[in-house]
């Protein structure tokens, strides 16, 4: 299981070092022509204000999650290449060796449950995603 999960995760860096490397040499006027001014701006002040935890976070989440806007972002904020390539590789490698981990001890449980009561589960993890997005919004906001 840990070799998949370190396959998983070499494939991983491998890919999003090659956008990382792509958008140091021209992510700057890719972003300029695709998103609007306000929308760049903000999230390369995300990894002024964050620095590597902006890049982390979303390595951390599910797919749906746009990560690969991340990577984007972290080649033209110019993170350093060591620290990006050391974020991503604990970030998924730490995702990957626990979802292994999640896969072998409760696999058959785990499908049941996704089965019989997958659809409890999802909407109980979105109002949980929910609430907290609020709550963070909320208590940020009251403090600035």
């Amino acid at each position: 299981m840990l070799y998949y999960a370190a396959m998983a995760t070499l494939g991983s860096v491998a890919g999003c070092y090659t956008i990382f490397c792509l958008a140091k040499k021209g992510g700057d006027t890719f972003l300029r022509k695709r998103l609007r001014a306000g929308h760049s701006e903000r999230a390369l002040a995300l990894y002024r204000r964050h620095g590597i935890l902006a890049l982390v976070v979303p390595a951390l989440l599910p797919p749906p999650a746009p990560f690969k806007l991340f990577v984007l972002m972290a080649g033209v904020a110019n993170v350093p290449q060591g620290k990006f390539v050391a974020a991503v590789a604990l970030a998924r490698g730490a995702r990957y060796t626990c979802l292994g981990l999640l896969a072998v001890w409760y696999g058959d449980v785990a499908i049941e449950l996704m089965r019989t009561r997958g659809r409890d589960v999802a909407l109980g993890l979105v109002g949980l995603i929910v609430v907290t997005a609020i709550g963070w919004w909320w208590f940020s906001g009251s403090r600035s």
